[in-house]
């Protein structure tokens, strides 16, 4: 089985309708603790696995014909857990649409941490290594425009493969972990 799509629109009113039984946040721990969508579950995206989805479901008890709602900021790591479950679960997998940045704020709850989206955290991380090499090359040693050129092959590298190793471990940086 593959996956479907739904507007966040849509997936608002199922859920102010509660109709919405299963529905997985894939952002990290410290995005989800910002803001989530009531009733949800955070796996993120660099841990999900079809067992820890397996287990949500079972906990959860609800009919076969349940769809399991995937959703992260604004679509594109949904997209990606729903093709890892693809044809592996028994429930409907869908993709809210535009995500969490989507959602009217009556269906959100906001929470404490102040982390950063992960794509902006991505980028700030990128820019201060480019920015870092450039420093270095003209103030210390020429050799330091290296590491801005590392950063531009990674930028390539993340555009041609749509996987960006950048986004992986910031991912998992201390301030992305939930806060016991």
């Amino acid at each position: 089985m593959s996956y479907t799509t739904i507007s966040a629109q849509e997936f608002a009113g199922l859920h102010r309708q509660d109709k919405v039984s299963l529905c997985i946040d894939v952002r990290t721990e410290g995005e989800f603790n910002g803001s989530f969508c009531d009733g949800s579950l955070n796996l993120p995206l660099h841990g999900f696995t079809l067992e820890s989805v397996n287990d949500f479901i079972s906990d959860k008890d609800v009919a076969e014909e349940m769809p399991v709602y995937l959703m992260c900021l604004g679509g594109k790591r949904a997209t990606v857990a729903a093709q890892k479950l693809a044809g592996q679960l028994k429930h409907p997998v869908v993709v809210v649409e535009g995500g969490v940045s989507a959602l009217p704020h009556d269906v959100m709850i906001q929470g404490e941490s102040g982390v950063l989206p992960l794509d902006r955290q991505v980028r700030i991380a990128i820019g201060s290594v480019v920015l870092l090499g450039t420093v270095i090359g003209a103030l210390v040693d020429p050799m330091g425009y290296a590491l801005s050129a590392f950063a531009g092959a990674g930028l390539i590298f993340a555009g041609v493969t749509d996987n960006c190793l950048m986004a992986s471990l910031v991912a998992r940086m201390p301030w992305n972990q939930a806060r016991s």
